[in-house]
C-alpha cells in the first residue's frame, strides 16, 4: 500500500524532472502519458527508437522511460546509443515480454528499473522512488 505522504513528496520531486517517453503503441502510448501527467509536467512523447534518441541528443531530460520491442530502432539499441552518450541517466523500461534475455540485456546497460505492463501503481512508485532515492545520495 503506497503511503499518501510517500506519495506526495514523490510527486513534489517528479514535477521538477524532464521526462522522455518512448513508446510505438499509439493506444499505449496515450493511456500512459495521461498517468504521467499525474507525475511529470514537462514530458517529450516519441514513437520509436530512433526519434527517442534523435530527442535525446537535442535536448536536455532528467528520465528516460522507454518500451523495448519497437519499430525502426529498438528499445535495447536507443538505450545503448544513449548509453554511449551519457552513462548516468536513469532509464525505466516498460515492456509486455518478461523473458529473461529481454531483462538480462536491458540490465547490462544499467538501467534503474524494468517494469511489466500493463503498468501497477506500487510498481511504478517504487521504480521512482528508487530513482528520487538514488538522485539524493
Amino acid at each position: 500500500m503506497i503511503k499518501q505522504n510517500n506519495l506526495l513528496e514523490l510527486v513534489n520531486f517528479t514535477k521538477s524532472l524532464k521526462l522522455l517517453f518512448v513508446e510505438d503503441s499509439k493506444e499505449v502510448r496515450e493511456q500512459t502519458t495521461k498517468f504521467f501527467e499525474n507525475f511529470f509536467t514537462d514530458i517529450t512523447v516519441c514513437e520509436n527508437g530512433q526519434e527517442g534518441f534523435n530527442t535525446f541528443k537535442e535536448k536536455s531530460f532528467d528520465l528516460i522511460i522507454t518500451d523495448l520491442n519497437m519499430p525502426v530502432m529498438s528499445g535495447q539499441n536507443m538505450i545503448k546509443n544513449i548509453r554511449n552518450l551519457d552513462k548516468n541517466i536513469p532509464i525505466l523500461v516498460l515492456s509486455a515480454h518478461n523473458e529473461k534475455n529481454f531483462i538480462d540485456d536491458a540490465e547490462e546497460q544499467n538501467i534503474a528499473g524494468y517494469i511489466i505492463k500493463p503498468i501497477k501503481m506500487e510498481d511504478y512508485v517504487q521504480m521512482l522512488t528508487k530513482i528520487k532515492t538514488d538522485n539524493e545520495k
